[in-house]
């Protein structure tokens, strides 16, 4: 599914068409919803860089880590701290293979950091934002798989707009429902659940 065929199809949900131009906002609304509530597999992205001191600036669509690892040592993955433990781990770890990592101000800082002649890949996996929709990008990977996210999202701020609180609370629920069956799903995929196919 693309944007123009959400937008067509909210319009047989609303049965009107008159309240086409918030629809783009609905959409924005729905993708912010996804953002910060949603950890889907269509929301990852991988990103490698060279790092050449402590500090590496988070990709702007940064949402969240998954994992991230070096290249050095045949690959190895480097531990998440919080902030308040960088100080000790500084003090520590001031030179050596690289060990830590901790998110600060936009930034990924490295614990301890690289050597300046280190050659070694930082590969990163995060959870990314999704982008707004443009003339030249219709779609993105969370409407092609589940467009429901979307409709029921935007029938909840359509909801809301209209005062139609009844509306408001069923498509809020078909909204959680659906989300959930679809991160059940992938987790369970991906950490080796044993789903299996039944006749229905």
């Amino acid at each position: 599914m693309n944007v123009g065929e959400l937008k067509t199809l909210l319009d047989r949900y609303l049965k009107r068409d008159d309240l086409r131009d918030l629809y783009d906002r609905w959409i924005e609304f729905t993708q912010l919803r996804i953002n910060m509530q949603l950890r889907l597999q269509e929301q990852e992205y991988r990103a490698t860089t060279v790092p050449v001191n402590q500090y590496i600036a988070l990709p702007p669509d940064y949402i969240e880590m998954r994992h991230i690892e070096t290249s050095a040592d045949n690959g190895r993955s480097l531990q998440y701290v919080t902030p308040d433990q960088i100080d000790l781990l500084n003090n520590r770890f001031k030179s050596g293979r690289i060990l830590f990592y901790t998110i600060i101000d936009n930034q990924i800082e490295l614990i301890p950091g690289p050597a300046e002649d280190s050659v070694a890949e930082l590969e990163m996996f995060y959870y990314a934002k999704l982008a707004p929709f443009t003339a030249d990008a219709q779609t993105d990977k969370v409407l092609t798989a589940f467009p429901n996210l979307y409709l029921y999202g935007c029938m909840i701020e359509a909801s809301a707009f209209r005062l139609a609180d009844g509306d408001g609370v069923a498509y809020t629920a078909l909204w959680r429902d659906y989300a959930k069956v679809v991160t059940d799903r992938q987790k369970a995929g991906r950490f080796g659940g044993n789903l299996q196919m039944r006749a229905v």
